[in-house]
């Protein structure tokens, strides 16, 4: 209820216990219901997942303002030709895989409240998109529709650069609609705060290029700069990254 119907109560004007309806409007404010479940939706493309998506994600786990972080590895980006072949689509299952790995169970000292989501592949594939590319607004919409997770509220976890892409309008409409519509959590950098949590993260200097670059130059000590234990074994025993173009 907005802070207006609170003040709507008592129309501005002094009460006294005589007044009945005034005391209904009151137990009506508190008794608002359960709360939503705040979640942090972090989608990113995780090819691989890096030691900076798990500090990021180890963070946004433990804030208060949060009950959950949901991650979720980019199905297609959105200058994905159609049917391409090579495109983040045929490696989705790899990378889905590899963000269980990394992000659920030690590797979080059990936070238990990390989940990893495979709703970005989900929508991507229902009728309305096909032949299209659904972006990431298409995507919380879809979750914050009443039928799919009535008792959620879902927030936007972004890096400070594609914050700055939506803000300059490089998002396009849908950039403005997430800004205006969700709560957005931007780590690196600081700036606007409008409806906008602000992190200042110190992240190591990693990167997924470097990791697929390690592999492609065979450098086995430099992936392990990049990933954890656990991800280069899996890089490792699938052979990823191996064949690609830099």
């Amino acid at each position: 209820m907005s802070n207006s119907s609170r003040g709507g109560i008592c129309d501005g004007r002094e009460t006294s216990e005589e007044e009945p309806n005034v005391k209904r409007a009151k137990l009506q404010v508190e008794d608002e219901g359960p709360k939503k479940t705040r979640v942090g939706f972090f989608g990113s493309s995780m090819n691989p997942p890096t030691k900076v998506h798990c500090e990021i994600v180890k963070y946004f786990s433990t804030r208060p303002e949060l009950d959950q972080v949901w991650v979720a590895p980019v199905y297609k980006h959105a200058y994905e030709a159609v049917g391409e072949k090579g495109g983040l689509s045929d490696s989705y299952e790899q990378r889905l895989e590899m963000c269980k790995i990394a992000f659920q169970g030690e590797n979080l000292q059990g936070a238990g409240n990390v989940i990893v989501s495979d709703i970005e592949k989900e929508v991507c594939l229902l009728p309305e998109y096909e032949g299209k590319h659904p972006g990431t607004l298409q995507v919380l919409e879809y979750l914050t529709s009443e039928a799919k997770f009535p008792d959620y509220e879902f927030q936007l976890i972004l890096g400070g650069d594609t914050f700055r892409d939506v803000k300059n309008g490089k998002w396009g409409n849908g950039g403005y609609t997430l800004l205006k519509n969700y709560r957005l959590h931007v780590f690196t950098r600081k700036g606007y705060d409008i409806g906008i949590t602000f992190h200042d993260l110190t992240l190591p200097d990693v990167s997924s290029t470097a990791a697929r670059e390690s592999m492609m130059n065979a450098d086995k000590q430099g992936l392990d700069k990049q990933v954890t234990p656990q991800i280069a074994s899996y890089i490792l025993e699938n052979n990823l990254y191996t064949h690609q173009k830099k």
